[in-house]
């Protein structure tokens, strides 16, 4: 019906309404290029704070515009400030030093401000929490207003204005603003005139803020997002096109996942590995020389900031594989020494997307015993709320559902550990998930996809890239690429047939080997080659097809809760023990691969012929390390003495998997 009213291709008119695009009115919206923006005085506060700003910009007060060091407050700061020294305002910026200030208003940067003769400041993208810190600002006889989009906490800071769109009182239409967002929307309340002009002027500096924060690329959002990117295609101001150039990306086609992939990491290195005032020194710049000046010197603090977090993610996965109390905890909590706090953020991404579970990294300070943390978590996980209930032992904490921060004292991370895990616990199926956009027919994978899939864009949270599902396909060949660090994947069902590759993962860790049946999750994009379109397949994951997915995160749930120490019921005891033929079976099939590499459920998989579920394969595995024929190197197992007559009766693990 959608494809016939608004004459769409049938795969775009089932992918928009799969995501809840279903109505006329949202169908045309969604492929509208308009920007149609809600009133921004329909925010709490607005009024307020566009009335004390226009009567600085008329008396020439002084106005701090007061960012974070991350992109989405860098772009935030410089759209402001841009706005308002173009007002004619007596306006200057401050960004705070990530290591030295931390996030968000300090007392000595308030202090330098009120000697610097400031009479207003104005945060973007921080302050919604800052209660202590707006008390200071009064008592200095300064001003406050904020701009925010944080979740507020209970008692709200005083201050002239608090705009965040996650008040309860606010009846603002978009409640998924980033923190630029929410300047943009202050900025067309100061102008009090119709937002188009100022979305020529401002969209691109809003899109790389909103893509840069993974807020969700829909309404209003979508709308800024499309029209920045049009932008930065068509005539990007100077320190954009400088950066593109730095990023390899020059002249080529920009879109959502370039700037997620190649602007917003560079910009944000810029405070993680120095001062952000460098990033914000770049979008304000109209000089090409100064622009690919500091442009480079932004890429090689994201080279830092690469090899910076390598060696912390290293060290912390070497910790959580030598603690299987971390490693099975249903939150993983994780600290080291003096860690740098700037790409600690990243580690616990990467770490939350290795575990499939949520995770908090922190870095002590070795001499004053002061800590920071950062976290990321799964879907059905809110970090605030788990933090929240927590929070006593907290010097400051704060974020969104599936990424926060805090600051803790040293003696009180083994208890926030005990406790958010304890939290946890009345959760249940905390696992990551993939979506699939439609089951796909492999002979469907042709260059007429493209177009229905640009239709689409730009992709991003609550719009994501199509995921598409090829189901019971036959792997034909699994080969290496760059040197085998990548792989290239042929598979077929029927007679359509998809060459996909996967980057960072090689053929050995891939796992599935010709003749192998699976189901695939594949997106679709284009590649230019001399000018010529190309379809590209990159493959997301793959699992055996026919797969009890329920049954086997259930017993992927049993075996931590086993490994936690939990009490097992009868039930679940006899679900987790394996007998003598099944650890036989495990025995012959890790001898027969001269050890096990992979993860086990993958040696899971390989037994499914013996009915094993994947909690008996584990604890098989484990018992033959227990009896000394196997043994652990970190994830890996080796074969240690499989000439060793044991008597499995025994075992320890098997006695305590015994019922009664």
């Amino acid at each position: 019906m959608a494809a016939e009213r608004f004459e769409l291709d049938p795969l775009a008119a089932l992918l928009t309404v799969s995501r809840g695009v279903d109505t006329p009115e949202a169908i045309e919206e969604f492929f509208s290029s308009d920007i149609i923006l809600s009133d921004p005085f329909m925010y709490a506060d607005m009024e307020k704070a566009a009335e004390r700003i226009n009567l600085a910009i008329d008396n020439f007060e002084r106005i701090a515009v007061y960012g974070d060091y991350d992109a989405d407050g860098v772009t935030a700061t410089a759209l402001l400030y841009s706005y308002l020294q173009a007002r004619g305002a007596d306006v200057i910026c401050y960004i705070p030093d990530r290591e030295a200030d931390g996030y968000g208003l300090n007392m000595e940067a308030i202090k330098e401000l009120h000697d610097r003769e400031v009479k207003l400041i104005v945060t973007v993208d921080n302050g919604v929490s800052a209660i202590e810190e707006a008390e200071y600002i009064e008592k200095l006889g300064m001003e406050l207003v904020v701009t925010d989009h944080h979740q507020p906490g209970e008692v709200l800071p005083k201050a002239v204005a608090v705009v965040d769109p996650h008040r309860e009182d606010c009846h603002g239409e978009c409640k998924c603003l980033a923190g630029v967002g929410v300047a943009f929307k202050l900025a067309t309340a100061l102008e009090n005139a119709g937002s188009e002009a100022l979305a020529d002027e401002y969209a691109d500096i809003v899109a790389l803020g909103t893509v840069a924060d993974v807020v969700p690329l829909t309404g209003e959002n979508r709308m800024i997002v499309k029209r920045g990117l049009e932008l930065i295609n068509t005539s990007p101001r100077p320190g954009i096109a400088a950066l593109l150039n730095a990023a390899g990306c020059g002249g080529k086609e920009v879109d959502s996942t370039t700037i997620a992939f190649a602007l917003a990491p560079r910009i944000n290195a810029a405070g993680r590995m120095g001062s952000a005032n460098r990033a914000l020194n770049l979008l304000l710049s109209e000089e090409e020389e100064l622009s690919e000046t500091i442009a480079g010197e932004i890429s090689l603090a994201n080279e830092e900031r690469q090899k910076t977090e390598q060696a912390i993610l290293s060290e912390a996965l070497d910790t959580i594989e030598k603690n299987p109390s971390k490693k099975y905890a249903r939150v993983i909590v994780v600290k080291g020494e003096g860690w740098h706090c700037g790409v600690i953020g990243i580690v616990a991404a990467r770490i939350t997307r290795q575990y499939g579970k949520p995770c908090f990294v922190i870095s002590v300070d070795s001499e004053t015993g002061e800590a920071k943390g950062s976290g990321r978590s799964v879907e059905g996980f809110s970090l605030y709320d788990a933090l929240a209930d927590c929070s006593e032992l907290f010097t400051k904490f704060g974020g969104h559902t599936l990424a926060a921060g805090l600051s803790i004292n040293r003696e009180n991370i083994d208890e926030f550990e005990k406790r958010i895990n304890t939290y946890a616990a009345s959760f249940s199926d905390i696992f990551p998930t993939l979506e699939l956009s439609c089951r796909l027919n492999p002979s469907y994978i042709t260059p007429a996809i493209l177009p229905v899939i640009e239709s689409i864009e730009p992709f991003g949270a609550e719009n994501p890239k199509p995921v598409f599902g090829l189901f019971k396909m036959t792997v034909d060949k699994v080969e290496g690429m760059g040197g085998g660090k990548h792989m290239r994947l042929t598979a077929h069902r029927g007679n359509g047939s998809i060459t996909a590759v996967k980057f960072g993962v090689s053929p050995e860790e891939f796992g599935f080997i010709p003749g192998d049946v699976i189901d695939l999750a594949v997106t679709v994009e284009a590649n230019v080659f001399r000018g010529e379109k190309r379809v590209s397949v990159r493959l997301v994951e793959a699992r055996p097809s026919d797969e009890d997915e329920e049954e086997f995160f259930s017993c992927i749930e049993l075996y931590e809760k086993w490994q936690r120490g939990e009490e097992l019921s009868d039930e679940e005891k006899e679900k987790a023990c394996p007998v003598r033929k099944d650890i036989a079976a495990v025995f012959k099939c890790i001898i027969a691969n001269s050890g096990w590499r992979l993860p086990i459920e993958f040696l899971n998989w390989r037994l499914r012929k013996f009915n094993l579920n994947y909690c008996k394969t584990a604890i098989a595995a484990e018992v033959l390390c227990e009896m000394g024929i196997l043994k652990k190197n970190g994830s890996f197992i080796e074969i240690h003495d499989p000439s060793t007559k044991v008597d499995l009766a025994n075992s320890e693990i098997l006695k305590s998997l015994q019922k009664g």
